[in-house]
């Protein structure tokens, strides 16, 4: 079958020197050939659409074939980029720069500089982040890190989250100082207790029906309304 150069969709390495491709011709059908690499690099200068991959250091591993990017880890994959590094048992680099996932299940989606260094961390994009812990998350912003089990930083600037199950919203230059449970969004805080959340300012609306839930020291519910006068008022929940 004829297959021409803008019909290439994807190729992928079965050795150093020969490259197979999915191709697909004008009606959609998929078939497939077996080129040398060297007309395949020579294809990539004139053709979009091409993805080229060769096999990386690690069984099933799998790594573009330019982009200075290494597969370390088995079945781990860097997709695209430059100078990233899947080395983590299915760990995967999706794109961007100078990005690691160094442990297994580890993901970065792209940005620059970020690291995922423990099972199942996800640095999803941004600069310089960093996710520590099992199962920590950081979605993206500026030197961001998630360090606490199952603790995350959605963006913002500068923030630590290192209590086990703690979270940051955004902001910046914010920590939940190893504290559990604990959830920030806002600037400049720093929680002292685990279980709480601690924002800069909070404002409810007062529409005649708005009340805040509050629990005392006998763990009695209480339903705090402001009055038209000021006068904080409780009733039992």
């Amino acid at each position: 079958m004829d297959v021409t150069i803008s019909q290439l969709t994807r190729a992928t390495s079965l050795s150093s020197t020969d490259l197979f491709l999915i191709t697909k011709n004008v009606n959609g059908t998929l078939t497939s050939l077996s080129l040398p690499a060297s007309q395949i690099i020579s294809l990539i200068a004139a053709t979009t659409g091409v993805f080229v991959y060769t096999p990386g250091t690690g069984l099933g591993s799998i790594r573009p074939l330019s982009g200075n990017n290494t597969a370390i880890g088995q079945y781990s994959v860097v997709e695209g980029g430059y100078n990233n590094n899947a080395s983590g048992l299915y760990t995967s680099v999706q794109g961007g720069t100078n990005n690691q996932a160094l442990s297994s299940w580890a993901t970065v989606g792209g940005g620059n500089l970020n690291l995922a260094l423990s099972g199942y961390s996800v640095v999803a994009g941004g600069w310089s982040n960093c996710a520590t812990n099992w199962a920590s998350t950081v979605g993206g912003g500026y030197g961001n890190v998630a360090s606490g089990t199952g603790s995350s930083v959605i963006g913002g600037l500068n923030n630590t989250a290192s209590g086990t199950y703690s979270s940051i919203l955004g902001g910046q230059n914010n920590s939940t100082n190893g504290l559990a449970n604990t959830f920030i969004l806002g600037t400049g805080l720093s929680a002292v207790s685990a279980n709480f959340s601690y924002v800069n300012n909070l404002e409810v609306n007062n529409n005649g029906t708005s009340y805040i839930v509050m629990r005392d020291a006998n763990n009695a519910r209480w339903k705090m309304y402001v009055t038209t006068t000021g006068i904080v008022s409780a009733i039992p929940a």
